[in-house]
């Protein structure tokens, strides 16, 4: 998934729009390849009270070991997914004590054929605490770079509003 040209798209829309509250910090991680980093930064946002937007863009893929769902970062390849990329019960685990309401996830993924195939026996991804609104799109053929549509939609969508509209009406709009 080619995250990074969603990022000019989302970085236009205003603090305040894209996350729905009057006051805003924003925390970028691009290319991350630590997922100790990554859970440390979410520990740090999850920790904090308010209104909390996560937005995910990258491949789902799935540990050989386990078959968990994990979001692949910077250097994550098909042998080490367990150690080099998010496995998807952190998320989960780190928002599952948050204050109903307050907590958002847009998810941006594309899946590898593994993560494509659970998903059409096993569909959805939870997110405790959260809700949870995006796409997983399959794999893309061959040598073609998966493109973050969603998240450019939303992007389009929020960059001439004065707010945000509910998650689940931003993300019919989106799809």
């Amino acid at each position: 998934m080619d995250a990074a040209s969603a990022l000019p798209a989302l970085a236009a829309v205003r603090p305040d729009v894209l996350t729905g509250t009057a006051a805003a910090s924003v925390v970028e991680l691009v290319e991350p390849a630590d997922p100790q980093v990554v859970l440390t930064r979410l520990r740090v946002a999850a920790s904090v009270p308010g209104q909390l937007l996560i937005h995910l863009i990258g491949q789902l893929t799935l540990d050989r070991k386990q078959q968990l769902p994990h979001v692949a970062l910077a250097r994550t390849a098909p042998a080490t997914v367990r150690y080099t990329a998010l496995p998807w019960h952190w998320l989960s685990a780190e928002l599952q004590h948050r204050r109903p309401g307050t907590t958002t996830v847009l998810a941006d993924l594309v899946a590898d054929r593994a993560a494509w195939a659970r998903l059409a026996t096993t569909p959805g991804l939870g997110v405790a605490g959260a809700e949870l609104y995006g796409v997983v799109a399959p794999p893309p053929e061959r040598h073609e770079p998966a493109e973050p549509r969603y998240s450019r939609a939303v992007a389009e969508l929020l960059r001439p509003l004065g707010h945000r509209p509910p998650a689940a009406e931003l993300h019919a709009h989106a799809v």
